[in-house]
């Protein structure tokens, strides 16, 4: 089984979470899934207020800071988008495509100082 937001199906992705979280699996990492796919989806505005949640359910979310990051990231914000991923790193250094993540945008960076 691959996740949906893996495979960048964000409406199949969005609705998984919604039924995880209507069926009482209301978790931090529920709402940190939810955030790219709520942005692609319905709005920016619902993501941000999604991952806001994530981050009240537990301060010290990789989910939640991967996700925030890639969204930076997708923004063309390289410095927060890395600062993110770097702390997502620092939470659970076996993170999803963490380390692939980190070195992407190391690499947006330098292009832009060049």
């Amino acid at each position: 089984w691959v996740p949906q937001i893996i495979l960048k199906n964000y409406e199949a992705a969005s609705a998984d979470v919604d039924q995880a979280i209507e069926i009482g699996r209301e978790w931090p990492y529920e709402y940190a899934n939810r955030v790219l796919a709520t942005i692609k989806v319905v709005n920016e505005k619902a993501g941000l207020a999604d991952i806001q949640k994530s981050f009240e359910m537990e301060e010290e979310n990789d989910f939640a800071n991967r996700s925030l990051g890639i969204y930076h990231y997708d923004k063309e914000e390289y410095e927060e988008a890395l600062r993110l991923f770097e702390k997502t790193k620092k939470y659970n250094p076996k993170a999803h495509l963490i380390d692939e993540l980190i070195d992407q945008t190391k690499e947006k960076l330098k292009y832009e100082l060049d």
